[in-house]
């Protein structure tokens, strides 16, 4: 692999061209690894009348219940104070819209099976099962390459 800088003052916004013969799995990860640099690393939870700050790499999934938007960790539940469609657009690519209330981040999936409706059931780490969404499902499959 070979790699070129150009430094130029008169360029006003960084620009990054990957050029390859085809499209391969490190090629997927350097970009995935580009688009994350501006991503968010941390978010503000309430939990017991305190506000916490959580690794976004810690949380393993954030869905809306009861008109309130959530974020479950291994052994905490936290209260976020944001959209869920906002904070897809700030969370790392690890991270996956499943269904219309839930976003799940892939690095906490353990295993996946086919239900006979044809939804997918996910299971994550700590016991956490979820179900996606059929509006969901072609993203899902495209995003892990199933």
């Amino acid at each position: 692999m070979k790699l070129s800088l150009n430094i130029d003052e008169n360029i006003t916004e960084p620009n990054i061209t990957i050029e390859a013969p085809t499209l391969t799995n490190n090629i997927k990860t350097i970009i995935q690894c580009i688009e994350d640099i501006d991503q968010i690393e941390q978010l503000r939870g309430y939990h017991d009348d305190s506000i916490s700050f959580i690794k976004v790499d810690d949380i393993l999934s954030i869905k809306t219940e009861h008109k309130q938007v959530v974020a479950l960790t291994q052994h905490t539940q936290y209260v976020i104070k944001s959209r869920l469609y906002t904070l897809e657009d700030v969370l790392p690519s690890h991270f996956i819209r499943i269904s219309k209330s839930e976003i799940i981040n892939i690095n906490k999936l353990h295993k996946l099976s086919i239900e006979p409706n044809g939804l997918i059931k996910m299971y994550l780490q700590n016991a956490y099962e979820t179900y996606s969404a059929r509006r969901y499902l072609k993203s899902i499959k495209e995003r892990l390459e199933l």
